[in-house]
C-alpha cells in the first residue's frame, strides 16, 4: 500500500491508495489481509485505524511493516500512543525501530583539514588528536562542498526491558536510556563515527542532529566532614586505648542482603519431585495472602505480584510453571499481561488461570481467545482453585 506508488516492482502487489474513492489504508490493510499474506508493508501510518489493524495483524503472526514520522526511534512508541494504540499491544507487537537521517557527503575533491579547535560544547564527544575536516567547494561539487549523500542509522530493538517499559506507559525518554543501556547507537553517535572517520562535516552533524544533552555532574566525594568528622586526629591520653571501629561491610555484601532471595524449591510427592513454581498476580494483599497460603500448603512454591508490569518482571526472574492472573489489575490490566505472554516465544507455553468478577460470557470467550488455559470467576472455593492448577499442569505434563 503507497500513496503513491512510486516504482513498480516486479513479484510484488502494490496498491495504490485512493482515499475520494474510499481507498483508503485501513480499508486496502483489510482487504489484503483476507489474502493471508506473509509480509504486509504499509506506507505510512497516519490514523487510528490503520495503527489498529496493523498491530492486530502483527499480534495475529503477520510480519507488518510501515512508516511513522517521529524524531527518532523511541518515540515511534509515543506516537503510537498518541494516535490511539494501547501501550500494551505496542509493547507485544513492536519487534523494532529503525530512525534514520540523510547527512551530506564531503567533496573528495575539494576537503580540507580543519586545522581550528573544535567548539567547546563538542570537544568531550571528539578523541583527543582525531583530525576534522571542513567543507571548500570546487566545480565537481557546485562549490558547496559536498557531494553525495549517506544515512545514519538508530536501531532499536526490543528486549524484556523494553517491553516492560512500553506496556507500563513509560515516556520516550526513559524507553531510549533504557534501548541504549542494551546496546543502541544514538543518531547522533551514528553521524559522529562518520564525521571522525573524515567523511562529513561537525557542522553538518548539527545541522541534522541535536546536540545531547550535558550528562549531569557527578556528586563530589565524601569527605570526612561531611559524614560529621571534624577532620582532625585525636591521640589518645596516655594509659589509655581505643576500640577500633567495626570495618564497614562490603558493598556486595550490602546489596545482596537487599536482594530478593528466590524461595528454596521444596519437595512433594512421593518420588520427590520438584514443587510447581506458582505466580500470583493479584492487586488485593488479602486475597493473594489467602491463595498463598493455601497453595504453600498445598506444596507449591509461590511468588506474587500485585500490577501487571510487576508480574512480568517476576516472569523473567522467577520461570513459574503456572500463573494465576487476575484481570482487573492497575496499570497495565490482566489482558494486557496475558496478551504479552503469548506474544513472546519464551513465554508463550507457561499456562494461565484468569481470576475475574467478571463471568459474563463475552469476557470468558475473550480471555481464551488472548490464550488463556483457565478461567475462575470470583468468589471461588478453595478446593477449585487448587483443582484447576492440578488439572491444568497435568495437560502440560
Amino acid at each position: 500500500m503507497e500513496d503513491p506508488v512510486e516504482y513498480r516492482m516486479q513479484g510484488i502487489v502494490q496498491v495504490q491508495v485512493q482515499e475520494k474513492a474510499g481507498l483508503t489504508f485501513a480499508a486496502a490493510l483489510r482487504s489484503i489481509l483476507r489474502q493471508d499474506p506473509n509480509v504486509v508493508l504499509v506506507g505510512e501510518i497516519r490514523d487510528k485505524e490503520t495503527a489498529q489493524i496493523a498491530v492486530q495483524a502483527s499480534l495475529t503472526g503477520h510480519l507488518v511493516l510501515s512508516t511513522l514520522h517521529t524524531n527518532d526511534a523511541a518515540n515511534a512508541v509515543t506516537r503510537l500512543v498518541d494516535i490511539g494504540v494501547e501501550s500494551y499491544k505496542i509493547a507485544a507487537s513492536l519487534r523494532g525501530v529503525v530512525a534514520q537521517r540523510l547527512m551530506r557527503k564531503l567533496c573528495l575533491t575539494c576537503k580540507e583539514v580543519w586545522i581550528e579547535a573544535p567548539p567547546e560544547r563538542l570537544r568531550r564527544w571528539i578523541p583527543k588528536g582525531t583530525p576534522l575536516y571542513r567543507a571548500a567547494g570546487c566545480p565537481d561539487c557546485a562549490m558547496t562542498g559536498y557531494r553525495g549523500r549517506f544515512s545514519i542509522l538508530e536501531i532499536l530493538t526490543m528486549t524484556p526491558e523494553l517491553e516492560r517499559l512500553i506496556a507500563a506507559g513509560e515516556v520516550a525518554d526513559r524507553i531510549a536510556e533504557a534501548a541504549q543501556r542494551g546496546g543502541m547507537k544514538s543518531l547522533w553517535d551514528s553521524g559522529l563515527a562518520h564525521v571522525t572517520r573524515g567523511e562529513s562535516t561537525l557542522e553538518e552533524l548539527t545541522r541534522v542532529v541535536d546536540i545531547p544533552d550535558e550528562p549531569e555532574a557527578p556528586p563530589p566525594p565524601e569527605t570526612r566532614a561531611s559524614r560529621g568528622g571534624t577532620g582532625v586526629r585525636r591521640t589518645p591520653a596516655p594509659g589509655t586505648f581505643t576500640v577500633p571501629p567495626e570495618p564497614a561491610a562490603p558493598v556486595s555484601t550490602v546489596f545482596d542482603l537487599l536482594e530478593e532471595q528466590a524461595p528454596p524449591a521444596r519437595r512433594s510427592g512421593a518420588h520427590g519431585q520438584p514443587a510447581s513454581k506458582v505466580l500470583l498476580v493479584d492487586d488485593e494483599d488479602s486475597l493473594r495472602k489467602v491463595m498463598r497460603d493455601l497453595l504453600e500448603r498445598d506444596g507449591y512454591v509461590v511468588t506474587e505480584a500485585r500490577d501487571g508490569v510487576q508480574a512480568l518482571d517476576q516472569v523473567d526472574r522467577v520461570g513459574p510453571d503456572i500463573i494465576v492472573l487476575d484481570l482487573n489489575l492497575p496499570g497495565l490490566d490482566g489482558y494486557g499481561v496475558l496478551s504479552h505472554l503469548r506474544s513472546r516465544p519464551a513465554t508463550a507455553n507457561i499456562p494461565v488461570i484468569v481470576l475475574t468478577a467478571k463471568g459474563d460470557e463475552d469476557n470468558e470467550v475473550r480471555v481464551f481467545e488472548l490464550g488463556a488455559d483457565d478461567f475462575l470467576t470470583k468468589p471461588f472455593r478453595a478446593r477449585a482453585l487448587s483443582a484447576r492448577l492440578e488439572a491444568v499442569l497435568g495437560r502440560r505434563r
